[in-house]
């Protein structure tokens, strides 16, 4: 009984204590850094950067449309996969393909990571942000390769197509028509580390891609955006729309073989897409070999006897430029022709790391892999029964078995796209689960009269893409509540974390609203303190709905919006001071969430608005009296002075600005919505006793942008909450 006494005596001691100190002006020293020179250093750890991204197709074109997605970390994992991370921005090029990107970055995010998930204009790429200025970035994919026009000039009226085996001691019956596929150096298919220079009138380029103009066979597509945009939508990198239910539709009755039906035949085309791992270098998803076979409508072909032609040697989007058109060629038993009887069906197969791996080794390409064609468990069919085998061999039950490629009719491209599995279809293979998003080679199928798959799958499909995208930049908030007087100043009167999304659409890039996340974590002071945000950069005519548990001020003359009349409300009105003394029972409080919803707002509008603009402050004991971050005007509704106290701000350009280089508000950035949020100081603990580097940074030292990390920080002057709990 004394010790819970005593231990009640304390808290009662420290509560006294605390309003004297909270709630008068504290006349003992404190600690305080000395008067930063610099009248333009506004306490931010955040800053707005500009970066042009710029994006050519093969052809060397200008393309507009092109998305692009940026990220402080790497989107990636080091498989290849997609991370589920969100971007900080969002955009698309304009008419003249180029995306000027207004974004806001920590200051301690010093590379920042740019991806598009459109095939054709090159791999994920960092970008160096300079301290000054605007970046730039180009994003271009390969060029294709062009055989000679004194070459193409001589083609005969119809070209006779060279029928040469892969390494013909295999037993997987392989073959090409393309010429050069094999050289007169050492006998080696294709290209080698040894001779890398293609051999005369040979079809395929260094990077084994096929060259434009070859027998009047090979094309090239220039504009590739809007299929390759279809692409993505149909096949999203890890997608699981073949998982659990859907499953079924992997199976035999579905496969989606392609069948002529004309009484006079058909002829048909692939264009290359890319493959959903392009915008990470990856082991898994590079250098494979597309194939494809034909055989009579009604059958089943064997898998180790069917003739395999190959129709992209090498599907890395790094050697084969998107847009690269290939007409397939119907074996008669003798030689290659290029019309598909009635009654043919036409599948794929996927030879895993089938090109490129000299000695099986990545830094050795130019060549096809003896090994890989030779063995039956590289091989990926399109009809499952063809794929019983080669799960057996890897040790998966061969029943049921799936089709590994999946083949999805466009009605307004009058053509089909094929998407294929890299990975064993519903297995788990090297440790890893199949992600089954069948997006590892994409390509393009059109034909004259059209040729359609053997089955309509689309109808199954419920369309579950997000047509949104959205970014967001996360961090904490952190006031003192006493201005224009100094305080304690231990920045924890009120303590909020925030998560500041901004909603795109996918296809225009255009603001469709901003959803804002908050949760107040801490409150130190003993004064009734409400919080709200202005977004300055919103016109209130642009404003076309808003949640309904936030109070709009339209008499503003910007958007304002109060999202707490009294912080405490989310503590379930405890009184007193909240989570800042250590040792003290830590109070759980409730998250809470707003959105704003906006009307149609161009893409260059959406494009410059960032939530480093953003205007938080708490108002203290009334609505009129704000504080803000410095710098940030105060709302219309103010109603205090500067220049009065403690306050050496004029009011005019510069605002909340103390006469000893003190901020009343601090914005702390993280990583991420899932990164470890800021820990504060504890009671009456001045900042700078709980971090010191906080002092050189304010007077000078700008560059020391980790000075906030709880690793530079004092730990038994900060306020940690007990282990496990939740915020």
């Amino acid at each position: 009984m004394k010790s819970l006494i005593a231990f009640i005596g304390s808290i009662i001691l420290l509560l006294f204590s605390s309003c004297e100190q909270k709630g008068v002006y504290v006349e003992k020293e404190e600690p305080k850094p000395p008067l930063t020179e610099e009248n333009d250093f506004t306490f931010q750890t955040k800053k707005d950067k500009t970066v042009e991204v710029i994006a050519i197709n093969g052809k060397g074109n200008y393309a507009a449309g092109v998305p692009f997605y940026f990220y402080m970390e790497t989107p990636y994992t080091d498989e290849g996969d997609l991370k589920d991370i969100s971007p900080i921005f969002y955009g698309i090029t304009g008419e003249n393909g180029i995306l000027t990107a207004n974004i806001t970055v920590p200051d301690a995010v010093k590379i920042l990571y740019i991806r598009t998930d459109i095939a054709g204009f090159g791999g994920m790429q960092t970008y160096q942000v300079p301290e000054e200025g605007t970046g730039t970035v180009t994003f271009r994919g390969p060029s294709p390769s062009f055989i000679s026009g004194t070459r193409s000039s001589n083609l005969k009226a119809e070209e006779e197509f060279p029928s040469i085996a892969i390494f013909p001691e295999t037993v997987n019956n392989v073959y090409t028509f393309y010429e050069g596929a094999t050289d007169s150096y050492n006998g080696l298919p294709a290209y080698t580390t040894q001779n890398p220079k293609p051999a005369e009138n040979t079809s395929l380029d260094t990077n084994g891609s096929p060259l434009v103009n070859y027998k009047g066979i090979v094309s090239f597509v220039d504009d590739m955006v809007s299929v390759n945009k279809k692409a993505d939508e149909l096949f999203p990198e890890l997608n699981v729309s073949f998982k659990e239910e859907n499953k079924y539709l992997l199976e035999e009755k579905n496969n989606t073989d392609l069948v002529v039906t004309s009484a006079n035949g058909a002829e048909i085309w692939a264009t290359y897409i890319g493959d959903g791992g392009f915008s990470l270098k990856n082991e898994n998803v590079s250098y494979n070999t597309l194939c494809y076979f034909h055989y009579p409508a009604g059958t089943i072909p064997d898998a180790s006897t069917i003739r395999k032609n190959i129709l992209f040697p090498n599907t890395d989007p790094e050697c084969t430029p998107s847009g690269i058109r290939v007409q397939l060629l119907y074996w008669d038993g003798n030689k290659y022709t290029k019309v598909f009887p009635k009654g043919t069906k036409i599948g794929w197969c996927m030879i895993q790391n089938g090109y490129g791996k000299e000695s099986n080794m990545a830094q050795h390409p130019n060549r096809f892999s003896e090994w890989r064609m030779k063995i039956l468990e590289s091989y990926r069919y399109s009809l499952a029964p063809m794929n019983k085998e080669i799960r057996a061999i890897k040790g998966f039950p061969s029943e049921p078995s799936y089709n590994q490629f999946v083949g999805r009719f466009v009605e307004e491209l009058n053509g089909t796209i094929y998407g294929a599995e890299n990975r064993v279809t519903m297995s788990k293979e090297n440790g890893k689960i199949s992600d089954d998003d069948f997006n590892d080679i994409l390509f393009f199928t059109t034909s004259n009269p059209v040729v359609k798959p053997n089955t309509d799958i689309n109808d199954n499909f419920e369309d579950t893409n997000n047509k949104d995208v959205i970014s967001e930049l996360c961090g904490t908030l952190a006031f003192e509540d006493m201005h224009p007087s100094i305080g304690d100043y231990d920045h924890n009167d009120v303590v909020i974390d925030y998560k500041y999304n901004l909603i795109k659409s996918k296809e225009t890039a255009q603001l469709n609203a901003i959803q804002l996340d908050f949760l107040v974590r801490g409150a130190g002071g003993m004064r009734t303190s409400g919080f709200g945000i202005e977004l300055p950069q919103i016109n209130k005519s642009d404003i076309a709905n808003i949640s309904e548990n936030v109070i709009y001020e339209s008499d503003c003359s910007k958007p304002v919006f109060i999202i707490y009349n009294n912080i405490r409300e989310v503590f379930g009105g405890t009184s007193g001071i909240i989570n800042t003394y250590p040792g003290t029972p830590h109070i759980p409080s409730s998250p809470k969430t707003v959105r704003i919803d906006l009307k149609t707002l161009s893409a260059e509008e959406s494009n410059s608005i960032t939530v480093l603009a953003f205007n938080p402050f708490i108002f203290v004991d009334n609505r009129g009296n704000e504080t803000h971050l410095i710098d940030y005007k105060p709302t219309t509704k103010n109603t205090k002075k500067f220049g009065t106290m403690d306050d050496k701000s004029d009011g005019v350009s510069t605002f909340y600005r103390s006469n000893n280089g003190f901020a009343w508000a601090l914005d702390i950035t993280k990583a991420n919505s899932s990164a470890e949020s800021w820990y504060y100081p504890k009671e009456g603990t001045n900042i700078t006793e709980a971090y010191p580097g906080y002092t050189n940074w304010a007077s000078g030292n700008h560059t020391n942008t980790s000075w906030f990390d709880r690793t530079n920080g004092i730990e038994e002057n900060l306020y940690i909450p007990p282990k496990n709990t939740e915020e």
